[in-house]
């Protein structure tokens, strides 16, 4: 199963429609901060969502768990959980929620680590003020439960 992982795109239509377009994937998860930049991607079933504090008027839930073939997966934007100045809240929501991985934003800086049993990670911010380079998650997971999470750029020049 193959997973890419995007948050704060702030207004890059363009790199979501390439991310939708080019690559291969069995789902896609929004982490907040852009929503209206999915455009009618939202409707599809392999698409998931949290609304960010910048998602004014939005619908989608703050946070969510999806279950990835046994692997649990808490995603929100972040803010709720202060990660910008300590993830200690969010760690505790995750053990909450008996996630095996916990998938943030808001910070707009990429992150990847295991700690303990958990792994956490924010795939940075999507907005391309360069018009160049975003950065994503790409999370493999095997029929065995192995957990492979990647950071991956995607150039939309």
């Amino acid at each position: 199963m193959k997973i890419i992982v995007v948050s704060d795109s702030h207004g890059n239509k363009k790199g979501i429609e390439k991310i939708f377009q080019t690559l291969q994937f069995d789902y896609f998860l929004f982490l907040g901060d852009g929503l209206k930049d999915l455009g009618d991607y939202i409707y599809l079933d392999n698409v998931f969502a949290v609304t960010g504090n910048c998602d004014y008027f939005s619908s989608e839930p703050i946070e969510r768990v999806f279950n990835a073939n046994g692997v649990l997966i808490f995603y929100t934007h972040g803010h709720k959980y202060s990660v910008k100045s300590s993830l200690w809240q969010i760690k505790q929501q995750g053990r909450l929620e008996h996630a095996d991985i916990v998938l943030f934003g808001h910070t707009h800086i990429p992150f990847v680590e295991k700690i303990d049993d958990m792994i956490l990670a924010n795939p940075g911010t999507f907005q391309a003020k360069t018009g160049g380079d975003c950065c994503a998650l790409e999370i493999n997971i095997s029929d065995d439960k192995k957990i492979d999470i990647k950071p991956i750029t995607i150039n939309i020049k």
